[in-house]
């Protein structure tokens, strides 16, 4: 049988990829398809047909999994936010469980932690605006495509966004097809503020006052920024902010400790599950009573001033500027007087420090720790690693070089932060071998 692009075939799916796809062979070729679920008989319509592999749309299940559910949200089958609602809770949870058990030593124990909020549980939300025939659409990419799909609200964020999506609605339907609208960041706190930032191709907007005066309606609304980004790559900020409304930072806690949050500050998306993690790494770390900590990658600040009740000293070390500059403020209204921070890459501020903590804890990117940055912890031979990680497979990487280098595991917690997504939050105790 030759396959053919937009023709119709019938295949059992053979397994579901870390990033959500389903997977099936036909004819020699891995076929990708998303929504699908394990040993489904599906009927789909073949998109995308390249050398080895090709992308297919569903179009009929023949055959459901028993863990299929239907999606809550209208919008789940076409959104690229929610890859995995039609999945029940428990079948996600394995399904996490599952991919991290692929990445670790055999026989690891692995605890995973239910999510205390299914829906509604993110405190931000990054849009896309697109223009079609019939005027501005605002929302997330669809799967596989550039095409933006119109959202009304959105399942997992904070309802109070939704709010404000509502206000930005009416005002988009007045605008002229010239807008050059980007982008839309909504931001939202435990103290309730909103701030919301405005992405726009071209210095020559000029709707910004019909547009505050749309978003000011909501009460909560407490900072409203206007950012220009000329640019047409993928970078969504550009370097000029401009304040039209409000203050520059809205005001958050986690865990009785306050912090600013700027526009392009990183926090953890679930608050009430970041404090659960941020809590059991402290119970880690308490009973070691430990006199220096390093928190590498620490953002902002918030864990590094936490761990600082269970040590004598304890230092973050961060690359953004931005981020240094609100850890410090934050410190200093915290009064957490045994805390420093670095603003500096964590690969060269190993390469040039002598000290030696007892405790490091890492908590990289998606991408995972540098090797280098591996290397000179190894070569300090720190007492105790706790890494913090977003992706399976780079935690699976980095676990692999930390083990091979005479340390082992001592536990493994995952958190369950992003309910109806891929992604998973898991956190590895490593001890160095006596």
């Amino acid at each position: 049988m030759i396959l053919n692009k937009n023709k119709h075939y019938t295949a059992t799916v053979e397994k579901v990829l870390p990033f959500g796809n389903g997977a099936l062979t036909l004819e020699g070729k891995t076929i990708l398809v998303p929504n699908v679920l394990v040993g489904e008989v599906i009927r789909f319509k073949l998109i995308r047909l390249e050398k080895k592999k090709g992308i297919g749309k569903c179009i009929k299940i023949i055959k459901e999994a028993p863990e299929r559910v239907k999606a809550p949200c209208v919008i789940a089958s076409r959104c690229g936010g929610c890859q995995i609602q039609h999945l029940s809770i428990d079948g996600q949870l394995a399904r996490k469980l599952n991919l991290l058990k692929e990445q670790l030593p055999k026989d690891t124990a692995i605890e995973i932690i239910k999510s205390e909020n299914e829906t509604h549980y993110r405190n931000k939300i990054q849009l896309s605006f697109q223009n079609n025939k019939d005027g501005f659409v605002c929302g997330l990419n669809k799967t596989n495509s550039n095409e933006v799909i119109d959202m009304k609200s959105c399942l997992i964020v904070n309802e109070n966004i939704n709010e404000v999506l509502v206000s930005l609605r009416e005002w988009m339907s007045t605008l002229p097809s010239s807008t050059p609208l980007a982008h839309l960041v909504i931001r939202h706190s435990n103290k309730n503020e909103i701030m919301v930032g405005l992405i726009v191709s071209s210095s020559t907007f000029r709707e910004k006052n019909s547009f505050v005066s749309a978003i000011k309606t909501n009460a909560n609304v407490k900072s409203i920024l206007l950012n220009i980004n000329p640019t047409s790559n993928e970078t969504i900020l550009g370097p000029t902010t401009n304040l039209l409304y409000g203050k520059e930072t809205i005001s958050d806690t986690c865990l009785g400790l306050y912090y600013p949050i700027s526009l392009n500050t990183f926090v953890q998306n679930n608050p009430v599950m970041t404090e659960t993690i941020y809590t059991y790494v402290g119970e880690l770390i308490k009973p070691l009573k430990p006199t220096l900590v390093w928190d590498l990658y620490c953002g902002i600040g918030i864990l590094t001033q936490y761990l600082a009740k269970f040590s004598t000293t304890t230092l973050g070390v961060e690359l953004v500027k931005e981020s240094i500059k609100n850890a410090t403020l934050s410190s200093k209204d915290n009064e957490c007087k045994n805390v420093s921070f670095v603003s500096q890459d964590v690969k060269e501020f190993l390469g040039q420090t002598q000290d030696t903590p007892q405790v490091v804890v890492l908590d990289p990117p998606r991408k995972g720790c540098d090797k280098d940055v591996l290397a000179s912890l190894i070569e300090k031979k720190i007492d105790t690693i706790v890494y913090i990680s977003c992706s399976p497979q780079s935690l699976g990487r980095d676990s692999k070089i930390i083990i091979e280098s005479g340390y082992t595991i001592e536990s493994v917690k995952a958190f369950d932060c992003f309910t109806h997504t891929i992604h998973v939050e898991t956190v590895v105790c490593f001890k160095l071998a006596s």
